[in-house]
């Protein structure tokens, strides 16, 4: 469930070398996503396709994470399916600045910094070109682990602590994650069938903290129903797969030394 590479870099330089400000953004293609159904427990996990929807009777809600570290960018997902146990949701998540150390300490220290992140957006397409209201949908942080089988009822098999505490995947209250891009300032242009969400303050935040937990984001119907949108999964395999967008801006002068944070997706599962 990995886009390779995993890392599209934009560089453009304002001034000369690296003693100037320097302007960068990046393009970080997510490895994970599912989708998940209150009427159909069927695993999703390798669909080309993510869902949400609501209706009176059934609901749909698509669940993604961001990617994880180096061992995740040689490991193809969907060989991690058939190999049991797979460890990839309990590797170290790398979140912005240890992803990818080639294109220089330079660059490497205006990532490093939290302050200098300008605004990161994530991206997602829809398979049919409609470009659906984000007030329509809700962007919430995950408060649980969860594994490729995600379900309704279950975040993963391996114990009664994989069973949701609320059916549909578990909100952490504690995150407010802004998820629209209106008024916000940025370069980045949200196509017209392309879905946007404004998630500068939790990347910041995920990046600012020493071991910050990540367990994913869910998507879901912000109101009593919702009409199906159909969205390009990671296993489509495509440049419209979900991704993060993200800017730095920034001023660096050292030029021996590597920076970076190591995240974790959480605690292992017993």
């Amino acid at each position: 469930m990995k886009k390779n590479p995993l890392l599209v870099f934009i560089l453009s330089f304002l001034g000369l070398g690296c003693d100037g400000n320097i302007s960068v953004t990046e393009t970080i293609y997510l490895e994970t996503d599912s989708y998940i159904s209150s009427s159909n427990s069927d695993n999703h996990s390798l669909s080309t396709v993510l869902k949400i929807s609501k209706t009176a009777t059934s609901e749909e809600r698509i669940i993604l994470k961001f990617p994880t570290g180096s061992r995740d960018q040689d490991t193809n997902m969907g060989d991690c399916l058939t190999t049991y146990p797979c460890n990839v949701f309990f590797l170290p998540v790398a979140i912005v600045t240890s992803l990818l150390n080639i294109v220089g300490t330079c660059v490497d220290e205006i990532k490093s910094n939290p302050d200098n992140l300008d605004w990161a957006i994530l991206k997602l397409n829809t398979t049919d070109g409609s470009t659906p209201n984000t007030d329509l949908i809700n962007l919430d942080s995950l408060n649980k682990p969860w594994w490729h089988t995600v379900s309704w009822d279950y975040a993963h098999p391996f114990s009664n602590e994989g069973l949701w505490t609320s059916q549909g995947g578990d909100i952490n209250s504690n995150i407010n994650l802004l998820n629209k891009t209106a008024g916000m300032e940025t370069t980045e242009v949200c196509d017209s069938d392309t879905i946007c969400f404004n998630i500068t303050d939790y990347f910041k935040t995920v990046v600012t903290q020493t071991s910050p937990t990540h367990y994913g984001l869910l998507l879901s119907a912000a109101d009593t129903t919702l009409t199906q949108i159909p969205i390009h999964s990671v296993q489509a395999n495509t440049s419209f797969t979900p991704r993060i967008v993200a800017k730095y801006t920034g001023t660096c002068f050292t030029t021996s030394s590597e920076k970076g944070s190591t995240h974790y997706l959480g605690n292992e599962l017993y």
